[in-house]
């Protein structure tokens, strides 16, 4: 949660551009949802 809040405000601030705040966003979610899919494939 702290991940999407950080690309959130990073992105509104001008600091990073929205290209990147949503890759960034796409790429912390894919990670997450595989993390939380461990248990069940093993």
């Amino acid at each position: 949660m702290i991940i999407f809040t950080a690309l959130i405000l990073l992105g509104a601030g001008g600091i990073m551009t929205p290209t990147v705040s949503a890759l960034l966003h796409n790429t912390s979610t894919l990670g997450i949802s595989l993390s939380s899919m461990q248990n069940l494939l093993s």
